[in-house]
């Protein structure tokens, strides 16, 4: 075969052997991506339209591009590493990780009927977990914040993983534009330590925490508290972003530009790893690292 031939073969999804996605597997659904964008198998190295492989929504599409994610057909838990009892792997609807319904810590007595979320998905992105009762918080209806397309990228895209609490901050803009923590509205509800120390940006509105921001040393810091005509630029409305991964798409994610990638491709203001940089209302936001990025094989 030609080179032409090997690359268009190499580049056919492994589910519906087209290039693009066909029309009827994406009838009804809201796009993620181009309908030529694959996924790619780590063990059998096979490609995969995201819709053809049942990845359906930016946070799958986001999760899947995080760790060495497996296909359909060599799908295996996370845990013990084998197939095993094929009836008691679940598949979790957030990550695609395989979990045996024994491997998980606690174990599930039964495969849920409707959806689950593992526990590595079932984690807020703010308060780890502070704000839910530990026996809950596997089965509390977490929130995942969306950035909806723009003029600067045409598919809507994952941002986070809320609880409840910490997701009604988010959408009353409530949050760090750097990290994507959220804090309260009621001050007496936050903690008095210098993790909660936040400076309002004069050019975005946002409030950065300290520990987000290189340049909010303790002196600056003192100077912005005690003289009210002292100006502070956050770190995304002054473009200090540095890439740590030196590629094109990199470049293009931290510009917002495109999707974020999968893992953290820059640091913010020098302190804070990111996936991208987002336009979300107007203004630019950090996309936090996902959690359990890079694994593939799950302790217990």
């Amino acid at each position: 075969p030609t080179a032409k031939q090997t690359n268009f073969a190499d580049n056919k999804c492994a589910d519906c052997h087209y290039l693009s996605a066909p029309s009827e597997v994406l009838k009804g659904l809201t796009p993620i991506c181009d309908t030529f964008t694959t996924i790619k198998c780590t063990k059998c190295h096979k490609k995969y339209h995201p819709v053809c492989a049942h990845v359906k929504t930016p946070r799958q599409i986001a999760a899947v591009e995080s760790y060495p994610w497996l296909c359909p057909d060599c799908k295996i838990c996370c845990v013990c590493q084998t197939v095993g009892d094929e009836s008691t792997l679940m598949i979790c609807d957030d990550c695609d990780r395989g979990w045996h319904t024994n491997c998980c810590n606690p174990k599930v007595d039964n495969v849920p009927e409707g959806a689950w979320r593992c526990p590595l998905c079932a984690v807020c992105v703010s308060c780890a977990g502070e704000k839910i009762k530990k026996e809950n918080r596997l089965q509390h209806a977490y929130k995942h914040a969306i950035a909806p397309p723009t003029e600067h990228y045409k598919y809507p895209i994952y941002l986070a993983t809320y609880c409840k609490v910490c997701y009604d901050n988010f959408t009353s803009d409530r949050f760090c534009p750097v990290c994507l923590k959220t804090y309260s509205e009621d001050e007496d509800e936050e903690k008095e330590d210098e993790d909660h120390d936040m400076v309002a940006c004069d050019t975005c509105d946002y409030w950065v925490h300290v520990g987000c921001d290189e340049a909010l040393t303790a002196d600056r810091y003192q100077k912005l508290c005690e003289d009210e005509d002292e100006k502070y630029n956050c770190p995304l409305c002054e473009g200090r972003v540095k890439p740590i991964v030196q590629t094109g798409h990199a470049a293009l994610a931290l510009k917002g530009v495109s999707a974020p990638s999968g893992t953290p491709v820059g640091i913010i203001g020098g302190k804070v790893k990111t996936r991208g940089v987002v336009h979300y209302r107007k203004h630019q936001v950090g996309v936090p690292e996902i959690n359990g990025t890079g694994i593939a094989t799950v302790k217990t």
